[in-house]
């Protein structure tokens, strides 16, 4: 089922005119097996598929934050919640095992909070691979959002982290994205 999750993903992204976002899965996926080598198809498609919210998103996401937070509520319950909604309806069609199906809803619906050792491995592989994909596209926004923002941002993506192996392996990318806020 991986498979023709980590396709329909892709899909989504690339009719959206959003294939930028496809490396930030492929490495969440690897980041999480680095940290849990043992996660199961349900926590693996969780991680590739845990921002599908944003392929699906008509709005221009800078607009969105130039006047909210980036760990408000307000942007993250919906985030996380139609992500979770549009992955487990494509899983039902696909007749994926119902108990795996609301595993994977429940991860993707806690993905930015954690909560529980698969959702902090999913969340903590979304956190590096954002470090590593994604530090550019944010500093690229500082001219409009400003460099507090983005820090915040920055700051959120780190502090958030559940697992100190995966906080360890992120710490030296999240340092660099400071310095070249910094430098920005």
């Amino acid at each position: 089922m991986l498979e023709k999750v980590i396709q329909y993903v892709d899909q989504v992204f690339g009719d959206a005119g959003k294939e930028s976002n496809i490396p930030h899965f492929k490495r969440a996926l690897y980041w999480l097996m680095q940290i849990r080598p043992d996660a199961d198809e349900p926590t693996q498609i969780a991680a590739y598929a845990h921002d599908l919210e944003r392929g699906l998103r008509k709005e221009a996401s800078v607009e969105r934050f130039r006047t909210m937070a980036f760990d408000d509520p307000g942007h993250l319950v919906p985030h996380q919640r139609r992500g979770a909604e549009t992955i487990r309806e494509f899983l039902q069609k696909q007749d994926y095992d119902p108990g795996k199906t609301e595993k994977v809803y429940g991860l993707v619906l806690h993905h930015e909070e954690g909560g529980d050792p698969d959702a902090d491995a999913v969340m903590d592989a979304d956190s590096i691979s954002f470090f590593e994909c994604n530090v550019q596209t944010f500093l690229g926004l500082v001219p409009k959002l400003g460099k507090q923002k983005i820090k915040d941002k920055f700051d959120y993506m780190y502090d958030r982290m559940a697992m100190s192996e995966a906080k360890q392996i992120a710490e030296p990318m999240y340092k660099k994205a400071l310095k070249c806020l910094d430098e920005t």
